[in-house]
């Protein structure tokens, strides 16, 4: 109770009480002073509310020694304050801080539950902000952009992100956030980009992110790219995955996942980037992935796929990089490679592929590098096969084959 707008008192009551920071807005330090009288008390209220807690914010995280602080602590009004854009209400709207050096304290218990209930995007990206994922970020239930990745954010990620049913972007990559991905994320359908990966340099190596993809990850379906690489994510790729109708970007390399390649993914027609690549996939390429007609990057290198290339790969019309070494790939290039025109970068090198090069790969004038090495694949004559028109083919590495040129 307490939140009646016909109850000033009981509404006064119930934040002084729940928060502690009645007496900062009371005395000024807050943002009572110079506020116009003509506006309506709780609105009044709710920007006093706003103020002290971004002054304990500001004081938490050394703001004094921020990189850039202009306004902050001033009487301005908090719009005037460098990172901060407010509502036509002149409720806090966005919080950007990113790449503001000596930002640096925790952060758990420093925005309190609720008391910043209208801003809409949080982004703290690549400074020294710590603690854990608190109700006082997971209660900001109109989010709709959380960035905290490059920071020192750590724990798990608690049932409780369920709440922030607006979030259209996640972002907690190169962060120290381990643990399973809750089923309650679910919740969040008007999710676009969800980001739990490490990136190449990242210092610590691989996220902790940890346990299955939850099938309960097919229930979002406004996602469109998803970053889970360089995780410790292990199990089978759930087939739900495949419920994604709207995803372009899937990657999952460098990660535990094992199992075979689900054939529901053929049904994803709007993805472009399928990497899969350094993961313990085994069993054979699901020939249903020739459906896939917006792909243009297939990475299944340095996995444990067998069995042979599927023709129906040759229908990937728009495919720009065919990555397929190091696996246990076997039998005949399929013609139907040829059908590959706009591809740039072929790799099969370090396979059991084996046979005649196909004539037909001379239709593939967009070739820049061809890598054959360490297979079993013959043939003569390789610049007739082209008839010398590619040009772009800059690279041919061919040792270790039987090929001539």
């Amino acid at each position: 109770g307490g939140g009646s707008p016909g109850r000033r008192g009981s509404y006064d009551e119930s934040y002084r009480g729940r928060t502690g920071y009645g007496e900062s807005y009371r005395r000024g330090s807050g943002g009572w002073k110079g506020v116009d009288q003509n506006v309506p008390p709780l609105l009044r209220l709710a920007r006093a509310i706003e103020r002290a807690v971004l002054v304990r914010f500001f004081k938490t995280t050394r703001g004094d020694d921020w990189s850039r602080r202009g306004g902050w602590l001033t009487s301005k009004p908090v719009t005037g304050w460098q990172g901060i854009v407010c509502d036509q209400r002149g409720l806090l709207n966005r919080l950007n801080l990113e790449r503001n050096a000596n930002l640096d304290g925790d952060l758990s218990h420093v925005l309190g539950r609720g008391l910043l209930r209208y801003c809409q995007q949080l982004c703290l990206f690549n400074t020294d902000v710590s603690g854990h994922l608190s109700p006082g970020i997971t209660s900001l239930t109109n989010l709709r952009l959380l960035r905290l990745n490059k920071t020192h954010i750590n724990g798990p990620i608690p049932p409780e992100i369920g709440n922030l049913v607006n979030l259209v972007e996640l972002w907690l990559s190169d962060t120290h956030v381990s643990g399973p991905i809750p089923r309650e994320i679910r919740h969040l359908v008007n999710l676009e980009r969800l980001g739990l990966s490490a990136s190449e340099h990242n210092i610590q190596g691989r996220m902790g992110i940890s346990g299955s993809i939850p099938p309960e990850i097919g229930e979002l379906r406004s996602l469109k790219k998803l970053w889970l690489q360089r995780t410790r994510i292990s199990g089978s790729i759930p087939p739900e995955i495949a419920k994604l109708q709207n995803l372009t970007h899937l990657y999952l390399f460098a990660t535990d996942i094992s199992g075979s390649i689900p054939k529901e993914i053929g049904n994803m027609e709007n993805l472009q980037y399928l990497h899969l690549e350094q993961t313990d996939l085994s069993g054979p390429i699901p020939p249903q992935i020739g459906h896939l007609k917006n792909l243009e990057e297939l990475y299944l290198s340095e996995t444990y796929i067998s069995g042979v290339i599927p023709s129906e790969l040759g229908s990937l019309y728009r495919l720009k990089r065919l990555w397929l070494m190091h696996t246990s790939l076997s039998g005949h290039l399929p013609p139907e490679l040829g059908g590959l025109k706009q591809c740039l970068y072929l790799c099969l090198n370090n396979t059991a592929i084996s046979g005649p090069l196909p004539s037909s790969l001379s239709q593939m004038a967009n070739l820049r590098e061809l890598y054959l090495h360490d297979t079993e694949v013959e043939g003569r004559g390789l610049g007739i096969v082209w008839g010398y028109r590619s040009a772009a083919l800059n690279s041919l590495n061919r040792s270790g084959c039987a090929i001539t040129v």
